[in-house]
């Protein structure tokens, strides 16, 4: 039987490099998570609950599976569309990429 995985999303206020090259996130929350990588994505699109909040600009979605200290996999990085009124893909940022784990930190 293959091990279930969950796609975690989490909001950001802001992506940018500070003064040393890493990620400036500001606020950061972990909103929800589902079974289904679709529904995550949807989730995203449609702005659902009111993610945005009028602040948190970014969004990241991670699959971890169960376990102690487990790793953010297979993660796909958001911006608030204010035209669309919800989230879109993304590049992922050159300052986070060696950042792990948005969701669980």
């Amino acid at each position: 039987m293959e091990e279930q995985s969950y796609w975690f999303i989490t909001v950001m206020e802001r992506i940018v490099p500070d003064s040393y090259g890493f990620a400036d996130t500001g606020a950061m929350r972990c909103w929800g998570f589902y079974k289904d990588r679709h529904d995550a994505e949807e989730a995203l699109h449609n702005n659902m609950t009111d993610l945005w909040e009028g602040i948190y600009y970014f969004a990241v979605i991670e699959e971890y599976y169960e376990g102690i200290c487990a790793y953010g996999n297979n993660r796909q990085f958001f911006m608030y569309d204010q035209v669309r009124k919800g989230y879109f893909e993304i590049e992922e940022p050159d300052c986070v990429k060696h950042l792990i784990g948005f969701s669980i930190c």
